[in-house]
């Protein structure tokens, strides 16, 4: 036994040399296992043992001899030893969890904190092979992903603290054996006999059955969780890297190409909306079921609307615009309609108070006139316009003059011909004359009137930064 627990710690790197190494032990066969093998291994790593004991007090005087046996344990090896009598049954009033969630969470709440307190760096846990194959079977059962199938991991980082598992190629049946040869005292948790619980049900009633049929299931189960895992762990590292490579940040969330997305396998695409919802969540390991998953990759994948807008959660939508795809947690809101008076000149205006948006009206004489008009800067000729001017947000109906064609246009056409996502268009200011009339929409074209001729005397020059992206 001893033999197959070093090739795991030594797979895994569960230790280096002088880890700090608190053991759970509850006082049953496993756990005593566990602190007697590592108390064996401790030279060779030279690690620091110490005991850590939750009482739930679930089970009255066999929840207190249990705690008593693990001080002895403790006391006899001349280790540290620290323990906690929690309320369970209070645990679950206030959160309206189960007794075995409410349970696992008051234990692992004392483990990282008594972690914490004491320097520990690593907590030593007493899973095994058995726990192993009916956590995949309960997986398997209630539906879960590969991520699920990989089981307990035998080393996971949580709370700046390492969990390692040196056991989980060890059945039970060996632990127990171990400890009756060496004459280890350990406890019988009689709740184990109980099948009021479905991991309970999983290892009395079906572990049983399925053993008819493949006497080794527990193995085969457990080589399920190794292989899963390394195939799991490699698939998260190609999502992380695709989503490094095509994923930026934007002002208020994230933002990709659909061409890109669509270039992924859907198993990729799977993993990157998982990345993508926990870094937009203040959670960072929320739990993502697989219909909201699958419903936004279909929506991230389909080509049949240009524009669209989805809410996946409280303060989250996925936005498509065009050929990109937005994650958002900024609530998607109409713009505000504006208009402002332009009349003296050289003028700057800033638009909704937006920095990044700014127009500026400066007068030129003919000498100084030597450019050409722009997606970003327009000239007209001042003395053929009818003032004041004023920049103002699209109307329905908006119709303009464009130079070049004959007749006018839809102001909404050329938004969708130039591809302005919706939810900008409210946004893209509008420079018009007295008369109503569109002089220029930036970024996209400007109108027939009032052009620059030889004959021009003033020359009204309107140009803004770059906004369009």
């Amino acid at each position: 036994m001893l033999k197959k627990v070093v090739q795991l710690i030594e797979q895994y790197r569960m230790f280096q040399q002088g880890d700090r190494v608190m053991v759970a032990v509850s006082g049953g066969p496993d756990s005593v296992a566990l602190f007697h093998v590592l108390r064996q291994l401790a030279d060779k790593y030279a690690l620091g043992l110490s005991i850590a004991h939750v009482n739930h007090a679930l089970r009255g005087t066999e929840s207190e001899e249990e705690q008593q046996m693990v001080a002895k344990l403790a006391e006899y090896y001349n280790v540290p030893f620290y323990y906690a009598k929690v309320d369970v049954k209070r645990h679950m009033r206030e959160t309206g969890k189960g007794l075995q969630d409410a349970a696992r969470e008051l234990r692992y709440r004392f483990l990282f904190e008594t972690a914490e307190r004491t320097g520990t760096s690593c907590i030593a846990l007493a899973h095994h092979a058995d726990d192993q194959a009916e956590t995949v079977l309960m997986r398997m059962l209630r539906g879960t992903s590969t991520e699920g199938l990989a089981g307990i991991h035998p080393v996971r980082m949580q709370q700046k603290v390492k969990l390692v598992r040196p056991l989980l190629r060890i059945e039970k049946m060996e632990l127990v054996q171990f400890c009756k040869e060496h004459g280890f005292e350990f406890a019988e948790d009689s709740s184990n006999a109980s099948r009021a619980y479905t991991r309970n049900q999983i290892r009395l009633d079906i572990m049983p059955q399925l053993k008819q049929f493949n006497p080794e299931i527990t193995s085969a189960l457990n080589r399920l969780a190794d292989i899963v895992r390394d195939d799991e762990q490699y698939l998260q590292r190609e999502a992380e890297r695709a989503y490094a490579e095509t994923v930026s940040v934007t002002k208020d969330g994230l933002m990709l190409k659909q061409a890109q997305w669509s270039a992924f396998h859907a198993s990729l695409q799977r993993r990157l909306i998982k990345l993508i919802l926990n870094y937009l969540s203040l959670d960072k390991h929320i739990e993502v079921d697989y219909e909201t998953v699958e419903s936004i990759r279909l929506a991230c994948s389909r080509h049949d609307k240009s524009n669209f807008r989805i809410q996946i959660r409280e303060h989250c939508w996925l936005m498509k615009e065009y050929d990109r795809l937005r994650f958002t947690t900024s609530s998607p809101s109409e713009a505000e309609s504006f208009s402002v008076k332009v009349w003296d000149w050289p003028v700057q205006i800033s638009l909704d108070g937006r920095e990044h948006l700014l127009i500026r009206f400066e007068v030129i004489g003919p000498g100084e006139y030597a450019e050409k008009d722009g997606s970003y800067s327009a000239f007209f000729d001042l003395d053929e316009l009818s003032l004041p001017l004023y920049v103002r947000s699209r109307k329905p109906g908006d119709r303009m003059q464009v130079l070049g064609l004959n007749g006018s246009k839809k102001v909404k056409d050329m938004l969708i011909d130039a591809k302005i996502p919706p939810a900008q268009r409210g946004y893209i200011p509008i420079v018009t004359d007295a008369e109503g009339r569109i002089l220029w929409i930036p970024g996209l074209r400007r109108s027939a009137h009032a052009l620059v001729r030889p004959t021009t005397g003033r020359i009204l020059h309107i140009h803004t930064p770059e906004f369009i992206q």
